[in-house]
């Protein structure tokens, strides 16, 4: 399968394009692949996120967390926000086991899946922050989706996450229990760093516009267009 899907497909095109750093060093490494033949291109973020204004709740905020798969890393979240008053809204299906353990720890919560575009972006509307503390990603959509809403983001920092979000994110160590609680914490608690972390996350959101990221296709078409008129 690994040369069916990766090594044959790398091995005869031209060029391979991918949307993160991470991606890229995964083909490279196990398709076998001259990195040089690797472009990365990043996703484009769509409409179906909108941006909203929201007073933020400081007495009990809203933290939305997407996905429930093993890489989301929701138990460590869960260890996290133990003590902290808030109400942590997942977006996915959940085990009885987690169900449990946020309950042992107290923390007020609501899960949903299966949303719409419109059911999503009303839950991002709802949020206060968006805590996205990912262990392995090809991307990292949500982050942009927050950006794009107008909410601030705490997410992991490590590789693709810290790159998609730039400036736009507060990085948290997802493997430290106690990283992931004081991103909470300063967010939280110091409102100018969260207008400031909002105010990023807009001008973050230019380099995955549609019109960026088909540039970045035009101009590599371009480029295979010259080699091929050399030859």
């Amino acid at each position: 399968m690994l040369h069916l899907f990766l090594k044959w497909p790398v091995r005869y095109a031209t060029a391979v394009t991918t949307i993160s750093e991470k991606s890229k060093s995964d083909i490279v490494k196990y398709g076998k692949c001259n990195p040089e033949k690797v472009t990365v291109i990043p996703d484009p973020i769509n409409n179906h996120i909108c941006f909203s204004n929201k007073e933020f709740n400081k007495i009990q905020p809203e933290i939305l967390f997407i996905g429930s798969t093993a890489n989301k890393n929701i138990e460590r979240t869960i260890e996290a926000l133990k003590g902290i008053p808030c109400r942590l809204s997942i977006v996915g299906r959940v085990d009885e086991k987690v169900i449990k353990k946020i309950k042992a720890n107290g923390i007020l919560h609501n899960i949903s899946f299966n949303l719409t575009e419109e059911e999503l972006n009303r839950k991002y509307a709802e949020s206060d922050i968006l805590l996205f503390p990912s262990l392995f990603e090809g991307f990292g959509l949500p982050i942009l989706e927050a950006n794009q809403a107008g909410r601030p983001v705490i997410t992991s920092n490590i590789s693709p996450m810290k790159e998609v979000a730039g400036d736009a994110a507060c990085l948290v160590n997802p493997e430290d229990i106690g990283s992931i609680r004081e991103g909470v914490l300063k967010v939280v608690g110091d409102e100018n760093y969260r207008s400031r972390l909002v105010a990023a996350g807009q001008e973050n959101l230019k380099r995955f516009r549609v019109d960026a990221v088909s540039k970045k296709y035009s101009d590599l078409y371009q480029i295979l267009l010259n080699k091929i008129s050399l030859t």
